[in-house]
């Protein structure tokens, strides 16, 4: 004999989102990575009947496997920069006894974000 399984009530509040409309946050941000939380809501706090808040479609997307990164921030090399480091190593690519006279300290100063560092 198998028992017959049914939907009991759950404890907690119920989702103010469908299925549906999760699986529309999900398509939006497939469609841009780079979108946050809260335009998303804006967006949709437009078109559906019911307002939900930026943390919900957060939740929600975190559900999904969706989770905010920051982006790491890129070496400022202008072109410029970028030929001057090229002539100089095209410069130095026929060096080998010229090498045992240079001297490598251990002493560099570093900028950093804006922030000095020796």
């Amino acid at each position: 004999m198998t028992a017959a399984l049914t939907a009991t009530q759950r404890s907690g509040r119920p989702s103010k989102l469908s299925k549906r409309d999760e699986r529309q946050f999900v398509r939006e941000v497939e469609k841009d990575r780079s979108i946050t939380p809260e335009p998303l809501t804006e967006a949709f706090n437009k078109c559906l009947t019911i307002s939900v808040s930026s943390r919900t479609v957060q939740r929600t997307l975190h559900n999904y496997g969706f989770y905010s990164r920051v982006a790491n921030q890129k070496p400022l090399a202008t072109e410029k920069n970028k030929k001057i480091r090229i002539g100089w190593c095209k410069r130095m690519k026929n060096w080998k006894e010229e090498w045992d006279m240079v001297v490598f300290g251990d002493e560099s100063r570093y900028l950093i974000f804006k922030m000095m560092l020796i």
